[in-house]
C-alpha cells in the first residue's frame, strides 16, 4: 500500500485536527443536542448560519468527539472552486489509495469512495462555501449512509438535515467575553452592566466577543473604558460587530510588526499557511514568524493547527477580508499580493528535493489558490512556474498523490484560448476566461479617446482612507519583518497579409476513421488531432464490411450496437476466438460513432485481450492504438501513457514506424494532458525525426506545431519559437492558411511569454487578419482577446480596451453565457483604471450579473466599483453617461474598429 502522508487524513484525536477546538463552547448546548443525533445516525447535516458565529467551533467540538471513535474524523477545507472531483481525490489521499488518489478521471471512483467512506464510516467535514449541487452530489453519491458535518454561510436545501446557528443569549455572550478575558465567571463584578453593553454592541457573535475580549485583556483595560472604545468605533464601521471587533485589535497593534504579519496573511489568497511559508514571503526569520503568528493566535486572529509535523495556521474569514479591505484602501493590496505571489513560485522551487515533499504537500492548497487566482486575473506566467516547480519536484506528485492538482494548476495556467483549434474550430466554452487584472496605474487620457469616446479624469484614485481608530493599545512586542507590511498613517513575420489564400483542410482525427462524426474534442494549446494511416482506415473498413453476420442489419446505430453484442454473446459460447475479435472490432467501431467512448475502451480492452491470448502481435499492436487514443481523448491520461508505451514497444519491435510515429504523438497529448510537457516535447521529438525521414511534411508540420506547445510549457519559450517558425513555413507551403494563423497566434503568445511586446502585438494581429479573411469566428474572438490582453501588458491601453470590447461583441454573437461573462470581467477590470467610466463599468458589470448572479468575480467588481464611484464623487469626477446596454457598448465598439 502506497503512503501518502496527507494532511487530509482522518483525526484519530483533538490535536490531529487541522483546528483547534475552543477549550469550553459556551451556550450550544440546545445546538449540540439537536445536531449530534442525525450525525449519530449517518446522515447529514447542514450547520448554516452568518459568519463570525461560531460555526467552525461547534464543529470542531463535534470533530474532536467524533475523533474518538474508530473512524474518527476526516475534516476537509472547500471553498467555491472545490470540485467533486477533488473532494474525490483527497478522500483517496486521506485513506492511501492509489488507485483514487492518481486517477485521472476521479468521477469514475465515485463507487470505490462510496465504499471506502462505508468501510471506515468517519465523520466527514466539509467547512467552507461549497457550491451546493457539489455537496449533494457528495453525500448522495459518495457519502451515503455516513455522518457528513456541511459548515456553511447561508441555509439551502438538499439531501441534509438543516441546523441554523444565531447569535449566543445574553447571558452566554457574557460568559463567553469572560471567559476570554480571564474575568471569573461567578466572582461579583460591577463592570456586568457594561460587559451586557459590549456583548450587545457586539452583536452576541462569538467571534467578535473573543477578539474583543482577548483585546481588552492584552491592553489591560476595564470594561468602562473599552466600552468607551466601542461606542467610538462603531458609527464609523456601520456598527458592525465583526468589524468593531477587528478594527480594536487591529489599532492595538499599530506600530506594532504583529500587524504587519497580519496583513502579510491577508495579501495571501488563501489567507493561510505553515510558519516555514509565512517567514519566506514576510522576510523573517521562522522561529520568530511562529512566535509572532502565536500570539496572534492568542488573540484569536488566526488559528492554530497541523499538517503533518508543521505548525499551520490560517485566518478567520472574517480577519482575511477586514485585511484585504486595509490594503486596498492603503493601496497597497496588488504589491503585497505580488510579492506573496513571488514568494509562493519561490518557495515551490526552494523545495523540489526529494526530502522536502512535505513542505510542498502542506502549502498545495495555497499552489491551487493562487493558480485559481491567477487564472482570474489572466496571470498565465505564475501558473506556469509553478507547473515547472511541482513537476520537476522529482517524483513528488505521484507520491503525494497531487495528479489532479497538478492538472488543475496547468488548466488554470495554460492559455485560456488554444494556441490552435481543430480545422473546423468550435467555440471552446472556456473561449472568454478570465486574463488580467488591471494594474495600478490609471488610463492616460489619450489612450481611451477612441476606445471609449471622451477623455479619462487624470485624477488619481487611491481610495479612502480607513476609519481612524482610537489610540493603540499595547500588545506583546514581536520579531521585526519586511517594512511593506507595516501600514503607514495614513520581426520575422509582421503581419502583412494581403489577399485571399486557398485554404486545404487539416487531416481528420485518427477516431473519425472509425466513426463517421466522432465527438468533438477541443483541447487547450492542442493543435489539429492527426490522422492514422490509410492501411488501418481500409482495415477498419474491412472489418465493417467482412463477413455479414445477419442478412438483414438493423437500421440503427443502436440497433446494431445491441446486434451485434448479442452474437458476441454467441460466439463466446462457442468459443470461436477469431470471429470474437472481429465482433469486438465492429462492436467499438460502432460505439465510438455513438460517442459511447467509455463503452469502446471497455470494448477494444477486450478485444486485446483476445490478440494477446492469439499472441498475435499485430492485432495488438492496432488495438493498443485505438486504446491509446480514446483512453486520451477521455482524459484518462495515465492509461493512455501505459498504452502508447507498450504499443511504441511493439512497433519498434515489429519496425512499424508508421505506428510508432502515431503512438508517440498519442503518447505526446497524454503527457501534456498530465502536465509532463518535458517528456511530451521528447516524444514529439520522437516522432518529429519518423516525420522527416519518411518525407511526412503534412505531419512534421502539425508535430512541429504541437512540440512548440509543450516547449512553451515547460518554460522554453525560445525553442518554441524556432519549432513554430518552422512549422509556419511549412503551412505557408503547403497553402494550409488555417494553421497558418493559428501558428501565427501561438508565436504571438511566445513572445508575450518573452514579454518582447512589439513581435507578439503583431504576430496576433497577422493571425486575427487571417481568421477574419477566412470568416472564422472563433478564431477571431481568441486573437481579439489575445491581443487585447497582450497590448495591456505593452500599455497600450486604449488599444487594449478596444479589442475588449471586440472580444466581447464576439461572446454576445456567438458564445455561451460563461462566455459573455468572463469578457465583461476583462473588460470592466480595465476601464475600472478610469475614474470617468465608472457608471458605465458600473453597467457592464450589472448586465453580466442578470446573466449569471452567483459569479464571484463580477460580484466582487460591484462593491468596488461602488466604493470608487463614492471616492470619484468626492474629488469631482464628471461620470461619462451611460447610452445603452452592455450589449450595445461591445457592438458599437465592434463596428468602429473591426477593421483596426
Amino acid at each position: 500500500m502506497v503512503a501518502f502522508n496527507a494532511h487530509e487524513r482522518p483525526a484519530h484525536n483533538a490535536a490531529e485536527l487541522p483546528v483547534t477546538p475552543p477549550p469550553r463552547l459556551i451556550g450550544r448546548e440546545s445546538e449540540l443536542q439537536q445536531i449530534y443525533p442525525p450525525l449519530r445516525e449517518s446522515r447529514a447535516v447542514y450547520l448554516h448560519g452568518p459568519d463570525g458565529v461560531g460555526k467552525s467551533a461547534v464543529a470542531a467540538m463535534l470533530a474532536s468527539a467524533f475523533a474518538k471513535q474508530p473512524g474518527g474524523s476526516l475534516w476537509l477545507y472547500v471553498d467555491e472552486d472545490t470540485t467533486l472531483e477533488s473532494l474525490i481525490v483527497r478522500v483517496g489521499r486521506a485513506y492511501d489509495v492509489a488507485e483514487i488518489a492518481l486517477s485521472e478521471n476521479p468521477l469514475g471512483m465515485v463507487g470505490a469512495v462510496a465504499a471506502l467512506l462505508q468501510q471506515h464510516k468517519p465523520l466527514v467535514v466539509l467547512d467552507g462555501p461549497l457550491e451546493t449541487s457539489i455537496a449533494a452530489k457528495f453525500v448522495t453519491r459518495c457519502a451515503d449512509r455516513v455522518p457528513v458535518l456541511l459548515v456553511e454561510r447561508e441555509t439551502q436545501n438538499g439531501p441534509w438535515v438543516t441546523a441554523a446557528i444565531g447569535p449566543l443569549t445574553p447571558d452566554a455572550a457574557v460568559d463567553l467575553f469572560k471567559h476570554e478575558a480571564n474575568i471569573a465567571k461567578n466572582a461579583p463584578n460591577a463592570a456586568d452592566a457594561d460587559l451586557r453593553a459590549l456583548v450587545k454592541a457586539l452583536g452576541h457573535l462569538p467571534f467578535a466577543i473573543c477578539v474583543a475580549a482577548r483585546t481588552m485583556l492584552a491592553g489591560k483595560m476595564s470594561p468602562a473604558d473599552f466600552l468607551n472604545r466601542v461606542r467610538q468605533v462603531a458609527p464609523s464601521v456601520n456598527n458592525d460587530p465583526a468589524r468593531i471587533a477587528l478594527t480594536l485589535s487591529f489599532a492595538a497593534l499599530t506600530n506594532n510588526p504583529l500587524q504587519g504579519v497580519l496583513l502579510m496573511m491577508g495579501a495571501i489568497p488563501s489567507g493561510a499557511g505553515t510558519s516555514d511559508l509565512l517567514g519566506m514571503i514576510s522576510g523573517a526569520p521562522t522561529a520568530s514568524i511562529n512566535q509572532a503568528v502565536q500570539m496572534l493566535a492568542g488573540l484569536r486572529l488566526v488559528d492554530r493547527g497541523m499538517r503533518g509535523d508543521q505548525v499551520y495556521f490560517r485566518q478567520h474569514a472574517l480577519t482575511h477580508k477586514f485585511c484585504e479591505e486595509r490594503l486596498q484602501s492603503s493601496g497597497r493590496l496588488d504589491g503585497l499580493r505580488e510579492k506573496a505571489r513571488e514568494k509562493l513560485i519561490e518557495y515551490a522551487q526552494a523545495n523540489m528535493d526529494a526530502g522536502k515533499a512535505g513542505r510542498l504537500a502542506s502549502e498545495m492548497e495555497n499552489f491551487v489558490k493562487l493558480a485559481h487566482h491567477a487564472q482570474r486575473i489572466g496571470d498565465r506566467d505564475t501558473n506556469s512556474k509553478l507547473v515547472i516547480a511541482l513537476s520537476q519536484a522529482g517524483t513528488f506528485v505521484n507520491d503525494q498523490g497531487f495528479v489532479y492538482e497538478l492538472v488543475q494548476i496547468r488548466g488554470a495556467g495554460g492559455s485560456p484560448f488554444p494556441a490552435y483549434q481543430d480545422s473546423e474550430p468550435a467555440m471552446p466554452s472556456g473561449l472568454f476566461a478570465s486574463l488580467t487584472a488591471a494594474p495600478a496605474e490609471k488610463f492616460a487620457p489619450e489612450q481611451l479617446e477612441a476606445a471609449a469616446r471622451g477623455d479619462i479624469d487624470e485624477d488619481d484614485d487611491d481610495g479612502s482612507d480607513a476609519p481612524v481608530a482610537p489610540a493603540p493599545l499595547a500588545a506583546a512586542p514581536a520579531p521585526e519583518l519586511d517594512d511593506e507590511y507595516l501600514l503607514e498613517d495614513d520581426d520575422d513575420d509582421n503581419g502583412d497579409d494581403s489577399g485571399p489564400a486557398p485554404v486545404v483542410q487539416s487531416p481528420e482525427d485518427f477516431l473519425s476513421s472509425m466513426a463517421s462524426s466522432p465527438p468533438t474534442i477541443v483541447e487547450p494549446r492542442q493543435s489539429v488531432l492527426f490522422d492514422r494511416e490509410d492501411d488501418l482506415d481500409d482495415d477498419l473498413d474491412e472489418i465493417e464490411d467482412s463477413e455479414p453476420v445477419v442478412e438483414e442489419e438493423p437500421a440503427t446505430v443502436e440497433g446494431k450496437i445491441a446486434m451485434l453484442r448479442t452474437q458476441l454473446g454467441q460466439a463466446r459460447q462457442d468459443g470461436d476466438m477469431a470471429r470474437q475479435v472481429t465482433l469486438l472490432r465492429q462492436l467499438g467501431h460502432w460505439e465510438v460513432e455513438e460517442g459511447l467512448l467509455i463503452e469502446a475502451i471497455a470494448t477494444y480492452n477486450q478485444a486485446l485481450a483476445v490478440y494477446e491470448q492469439r499472441d498475435d502481435q499485430t492485432g495488438q499492436l492496432e488495438t493498443l492504438e485505438i486504446l491509446s487514443a480514446l483512453m486520451e481523448k477521455t482524459e484518462n491520461a495515465q492509461a493512455s501513457v501505459l498504452m502508447a508505451q507498450r504499443g511504441i514497444s511493439i512497433a519498434e519491435a515489429m519496425d512499424d514506424e508508421e505506428t510508432r510515429l502515431q503512438l508517440l504523438l498519442t503518447l505526446g497529448d497524454a503527457r501534456q494532458q498530465l502536465g509532463e510537457s518535458v517528456e511530451a516535447a521528447k516524444a514529439y521529438g520522437q516522432a518529429l525525426q519518423i516525420a522527416r525521414t519518411t518525407d511526412d511534411s503534412t505531419h512534421e508540420a502539425i508535430i512541429l506545431q504541437k512540440l512548440g506547445t509543450a516547449q512553451l510549457d515547460s518554460g522554453d519559450p525560445d525553442h518554441a519559437i524556432d519549432s513554430w517558425e518552422q512549422a509556419l513555413a511549412l503551412f505557408k507551403a503547403q497553402e494550409r492558411r488555417a494553421d497558418e494563423g493559428r501558428v501565427k497566434g501561438a508565436l504571438g503568445q511566445a513572445y508575450g511569454e518573452l514579454q518582447r511586446w512589439p513581435e507578439a502585438i503583431n504576430f496576433h494581429k497577422s493571425a486575427l487578419y487571417i481568421a477574419r479573411e477566412l470568416g472564422d469566428k472563433g478564431e477571431e474572438a481568441v486573437q481579439l482577446s489575445d491581443l487585447g490582453y497582450t497590448c495591456l501588458q505593452a500599455e497600450q491601453l486604449g488599444e487594449a480596451m478596444m479589442h475588449y470590447r471586440q472580444a466581447l461583441h464576439l461572446a454576445f454573437e456567438y458564445g455561451n453565457r460563461a462566455d459573455i461573462v468572463a469578457a465583461l470581467v476583462d473588460l470592466a477590470r480595465l476601464m475600472l483604471r478610469s475614474p470617468s467610466h465608472l457608471k458605465i463599468t458600473e453597467q457592464l458589470v450589472a448586465d453580466g450579473l442578470q446573466l449569471d448572479p452567483s459569479d464571484k468575480d463580477l460580484r466582487s467588481l460591484k462593491e468596488r466599483i461602488a466604493g470608487e464611484i463614492l471616492v470619484a464623487q468626492s474629488k469631482g469626477v464628471q461620470f461619462k453617461p451611460v447610452a445603452g446596454t452592455a450589449r450595445q457598448f461591445a457592438a458599437q465598439g465592434y463596428r468602429k474598429f473591426a477593421g483596426v
